[in-house]
């Protein structure tokens, strides 16, 4: 089991964070990260938790979060991004913008 925890970063999170398929939760909120939420994050479907919150972030969620069968919370908000991420699992969704 892995735990990521980040703080005081700027840019983009990289494409290769998808490698890291045995993350279970992902926090790395109140930054200053930018661009796009990388569609290879879909591919840590161990993660629980990933809280991306209080970021820059832009652009569209992408719809390959939803591979994550295993999340119980995801945070996208106080970022700049379109649309909502949709899990069956959930009970709710994070809107943008909020």
């Amino acid at each position: 089991m892995w735990l990521f925890t980040v703080t005081v970063v700027v840019g983009a999170v990289p494409t290769q964070i998808g490698l890291l398929t045995k993350l279970v939760e992902i926090q790395i909120r109140d930054n200053n990260l930018d661009g796009a939420i990388p569609s290879e994050l879909g591919d840590c479907i161990d993660i629980t938790k990933l809280k991306l919150y209080r970021n820059c972030f832009a652009g569209t969620i992408p719809s390959e979060l939803g591979k994550m069968t295993n999340a119980v919370e995801i945070s996208l908000h106080q970022n700049s991004l379109d649309g909502m991420y949709h899990h069956a699992a959930l009970l709710w969704a994070y809107y943008c913008g909020i």
